[in-house]
């Protein structure tokens, strides 16, 4: 991990440690803008949001410039940090040729609520909202060891091989997280997805956007089957069939996917880091977050034009 008190270099520059953001030329602007299409462009923002986020989860929290945080807060947050890069390397591999739109949008939906947590927990009271969230997970935990525990005294044998394992394995997830059975029954729930949006100064259409529309993807809704996976048939009595052929991505997959990430590693760097480290990573992400914000404008104005 960067940082690591086993070296003596633990003092670290964001501008040594942070790769360039993406800079497209003037000539491939104006290949883009021949083409129609800017997804490249997009696919590198995203490409480095997911670099972005794994170096700040790998910064060790012994390093000078690491602030004094519990070990239960750096676990998650370094934890979800860490899942942004993994779910971006995932977009990488699977849309690097601009398809599988429509397969991506589930990926996106994982990501943007990933992002959103991390946001939250930063913004205030960050141990006690890293409890509860921990605790969200381990109250499934308790539901699945109790189930498991009914079958193994309705049978009236020991348990089994697969029963004694995931029962160790749900032991284990409470040891891990310091937290007895007890403890996370009493804790206070996690508020739902719109008051976390509201909690940290996203709008409601901020969550209808990332959260309700997210969700057409992943649950195969009415609005997605017609816009990915059906087309117009020429049958009146039967105005559609299946769709074949890849669903291209779009422009507004990578700017949205990248841009809140971007905030995550803002909030994550403003909260986890100390001094001149916390102010020059925010700082930086501030710049790029306008950077990002300008290219996606002139890529909306220069597709106008052509289209005109």
């Amino acid at each position: 991990m960067i940082g690591d008190d086993s070296s003596e270099e633990d003092v670290f520059d964001s501008e040594e440690l942070v790769p360039d953001a993406p800079d497209p030329s003037d000539a491939e602007w104006e290949a883009y803008a021949a083409s129609g299409d800017f997804v490249p462009i997009f696919f590198e923002w995203l490409r480095w949001a997911g670099q972005l986020s794994l170096t700040l989860a790998t910064i060790h929290p012994r390093s000078n410039d690491y602030a004094k945080i519990t070990a239960r807060e750096f676990h998650l947050l370094a934890a979800l940090m860490a899942r942004c890069s993994r779910l971006i390397l995932s977009l990488v591999a699977l849309t690097h040729k601009g398809n599988f739109g429509e397969s991506a949008s589930i990926i996106f939906r994982s990501l943007n609520e990933s992002a959103i947590k991390i946001m939250w927990l930063c913004e205030s009271d960050t141990e006690n909202r890293a409890k509860r969230m921990i605790a969200d997970g381990l109250k499934v935990e308790l539901e699945f060891e109790a189930e498991i525990r009914k079958n193994i005294e309705e049978s009236g044998v020991e348990p089994t091989a697969l029963e004694a394992r995931m029962l160790k394995s749900i032991a284990n997830h409470f040891s891990a997280a310091e937290l007895t059975r007890d403890e996370v029954t009493k804790i206070k729930k996690l508020p739902d997805m719109y008051s976390i949006l509201d909690g940290i100064g996203l709008s409601r259409l901020q969550y209808v956007v990332h959260q309700r529309l997210g969700s057409h993807a992943v649950h195969g809704t009415w609005p997605s089957l017609l816009a990915d996976y059906l087309t117009p048939s020429g049958d009146e009595a039967f105005p559609f069939q299946p769709k074949d052929g890849p669903i291209r991505m779009h422009i507004n997959q990578y700017m949205m996917g990248s841009r809140m990430v971007l905030r995550a590693c803002s909030a994550f760097a403003g909260f986890a880091l100390t001094g001149d480290s916390s102010d020059a990573f925010v700082a930086l992400l501030d710049d790029v977050d306008d950077q990002l914000m300008s290219d996606y404008i002139k890529a909306i104005e220069l597709a106008s034009e052509a289209s005109a």
